[in-house]
């Protein structure tokens, strides 16, 4: 979380790298992906995403998305980004 409001690009994909729990959220229910989206670290968001891993849907304790997030802070870029990543089949199942 810390490395994501930061913008540490590089400390972020060393903690991807050794297994990071991309959906392990603070004690308000922020993930990183919501700490990226609040502040506008798009290339953050794409490096999340990419993992395969990562929780879109997670909602932190004032029932916020990470969309959600981004929409109030009108970062387009990642509101695009989300929307896109959502409508995508996330598992075989889905493909079904």
């Amino acid at each position: 979380m810390l490395a994501v409001s930061h913008g540490r690009v590089a400390m972020v994909k060393l903690l991807l790298s050794c297994g990071a729990d991309v959906n392990a959220q603070d004690s308000e229910g922020s993930s990183a992906l919501m700490c990226a989206s609040e502040h506008g670290h798009m290339h953050i968001a794409c490096l999340l995403l990419e993992t395969g891993r990562c929780d879109i849907r997670l909602t932190d304790k004032n029932g916020q998305t990470a969309l959600s997030v981004a929409e109030a802070a009108a970062h387009q870029d990642i509101i695009d980004l989300l929307k896109s990543h959502a409508s995508e089949p996330t598992s075989a199942a889905d493909l079904l």
